[in-house]
């Protein structure tokens, strides 16, 4: 029996989605308490930024270690585990003694992640027809937005009336009730595999297809700029022990991922998805133009926050429309290999970049230049090499 044609239990959707969150909630929900868990473990403003930096890290390893693993086990074992060890080493957080604990904690945290997020959207890929995958990636994505304004506004609400050791404690529940979920509605795949049946010459045959990286790096550049952002946000728009100044401001930016995500699929249905993702790449590229002029002439967070909402607007439009793109380069046996590439090249490049700007805490230009840095890349990726995006874009979406 084909995979497609297994029986979809209605709510699975739903814990797709609730998958997706995971790393937002593993990132966004602790960000708040960033100055205090300075003050806690004594340790300076780049070690705190590392817990961070480390998670990419570690996100962006298990993306290509998914794919062997489920193309062995399939994705329902993958996930399973996943989750069971992003549990434990939530837990362990609560009681880290060092940053050095903490860190570690967070690298094994990272992995769990990472396995439940690129799985979930990998079998979106399996289960469902090309037609209701946009609407199923939208899905994941307005998920996902709606996670990071939740996410702050959670996480300072635990932080002022537990203490910060209690989001890594809800982090620990919250996958704990993913587990169970993810196990009582995932099909289970029929057909066993064995360890031969993966290759690494897959990842060969996707690394040489020019739509692909096309595809992969313009997003890739996008999202590095966008977490280098998080990494930065706790200490632009925190004023003294004003923890919600920085939750309002932050959730504003926020808004704008959700904007772009709504718009996702009307702009790919009447322009086609190679004009939406080129789209979402211009008005990223806008926001962070506005934001180097706006910058330079104000220097307030009002300056910052105003272009970043733009900023990730454009990402909103083009994230979906690019993973949609991305499942039709390939037959279904290279899923998981291509979407592992894809979520390596997004946070590997987001992880270097934050490592690169957090060792220059003295100024804001350095974060200014970096976002104005990652637009441009995109741009110039999906656009100069080749002439007409319109071309490539529409070879990108044929097998």
């Amino acid at each position: 029996m084909h995979f497609q044609e297994n029986p979809k239990p209605f709510f699975l959707p739903w814990v797709f989605a609730l998958l997706a969150t995971i790393s937002v909630f593993t990132t966004d929900l602790y960000l708040v308490s960033f100055p205090y868990m300075q003050d806690f473990f004594s340790t300076s403003v780049f070690n705190i930024q590392l817990t961070l930096y480390v998670y990419f890290l570690g996100f962006s390893l298990s993306m290509i270690i998914s794919a062997p693993l489920c193309d062995r086990f399939g994705y329902r074992q993958v996930i399973l585990a996943g989750l069971t060890l992003y549990c434990a080493a939530s837990l362990t957080c609560v009681f880290s003694t060092s940053i050095s604990m903490m860190i570690m904690c967070r690298f094994l945290q990272s992995f769990g992640a990472g396995f439940s997020s690129i799985l979930s959207r990998v079998a979106v890929r399996d289960l469902y027809e090309r037609d209701d995958r946009v609407k199923l990636f939208v899905y994941l994505f307005v998920a996902m937005a709606v996670s990071l304004i939740v996410a702050p506004w959670l996480g300072s609400f635990f932080f002022l009336n537990f203490g910060w050791k209690a989001n890594f404690l809800w982090m620990s529940c919250y996958s704990g009730v993913l587990l169970l979920a993810a196990y009582r509605t995932i099909p289970v795949r029929l057909q066993a595999k064995s360890w031969s049946s993966f290759s690494f010459r897959k990842y060969w045959i996707v690394t040489n297809n020019r739509k692909f990286l096309t595809i992969v790096f313009a997003i890739a550049f996008l999202w590095a700029g966008f977490l280098v952002f998080i990494s930065k946000a706790p200490f632009i728009f925190a004023s003294g022990q004003d923890t919600y100044e920085f939750v309002i401001t932050y959730s504003f930016v926020i808004v704008g991922m959700i904007f772009g995500t709504l718009a996702a699929r009307i702009v790919s249905n009447r322009l086609g998805i190679p004009h939406a993702i080129f789209i979402g790449i211009c008005i990223a590229l806008l926001g962070a133009i506005t934001l180097a002029v706006s910058f330079y002439l104000f220097e307030s967070t009002l300056a910052i926050a105003i272009p970043m909402f733009i900023y990730l607007l454009g990402i909103g439009i083009a994230l979906p429309n690019c993973q949609a793109a991305i499942s039709d380069l390939f037959d279904p046996t290279y899923a998981s290999v291509s979407f592992s590439l894809l979520f390596f090249l997004k946070f590997f490049l987001g992880a270097v970049g934050g490592v690169f700007i957090a060792q220059m805490n003295e100024s804001l230009h350095y974060f200014v230049g970096m976002i104005c840095f990652c637009a441009a890349g995109a741009f110039i990726i999906w656009y100069l090499p080749y002439g007409k995006y319109g071309e490539i874009g529409e070879q990108a979406v044929q097998r």
